[in-house]
């Protein structure tokens, strides 16, 4: 999917993170039932969004939504009937800076999540959760909406690409071996410091 220019970005931006006040009863959209306990999901997904927005305001980092997020939020004004999860992405710089800053600056109990500091997940976006275990604490069900497991929204980084397309597919060849060779040795018992350097290569 493509950008849109950086005006239209921070609308959309701003759109989603405005949104509140979800209706938790089921309805149809596009032919598509949509579950009451989904929208409890999209509700506590919006609260995470709101709280990396807010860091990242404080600290001058710049971030987008994108993908199905992006679509959701400029067609629909809310969320695609279907998408499942929230993705936004960060350009190298700010990346690295919300990765550096994040953690003490989240809620108590959330944790960022990623291939630098956790073998165990698996995949090349970072990960903001408000919780590190697989269902929260029954205390805060009101504050999450009644959504009973944990819930979390993904950050891509967007890497620059040379101009050059030779060295454009050099990168991407480069970036796809380091990410399968990561995933070969993810294993604890093969984890070393080789595979902590692949990992902050792909992250």
């Amino acid at each position: 999917m493509g950008y849109y220019a950086s005006e239209e970005l921070e609308k959309a931006n701003a759109g989603i993170i405005e949104m509140n006040n979800i209706d938790y009863s089921g309805e149809e959209r596009q032919g598509f039932y949509i579950r009451p306990m989904m929208k409890r999901w999209w509700a506590v997904s919006l609260d995470i969004v709101k709280v990396v927005g807010d860091i990242c305001a404080r600290y001058g980092i710049r971030w987008f939504i994108e993908a199905g997020t992006l679509l959701g939020a400029v067609r629909e004004h809310g969320f695609i009937p279907w998408d499942d999860d929230i993705d936004i992405v960060m350009l190298r710089q700010d990346y690295e800076k919300f990765v550096s800053i994040a953690q003490p600056e989240l809620p108590k109990g959330w944790i960022l999540s990623n291939t630098r500091n956790d073998i165990d997940h698996g995949e090349a976006a970072l990960r903001v959760c408000n919780t590190g275990t697989l269902f929260i604490d029954m205390a805060d069900i009101d504050r999450y909406h009644g959504w009973p497991y944990q819930a979390g929204i993904d950050i891509f980084v967007l890497d620059y690409m040379p101009d050059d397309p030779a060295e454009g597919d050099l990168q991407r060849a480069l970036a796809t071996i380091a990410l399968d060779c990561f995933k070969l040795v993810k294993s604890k018992e093969m984890y070393s410091e080789l595979t902590q350097d692949v990992a902050e290569m792909i992250t």
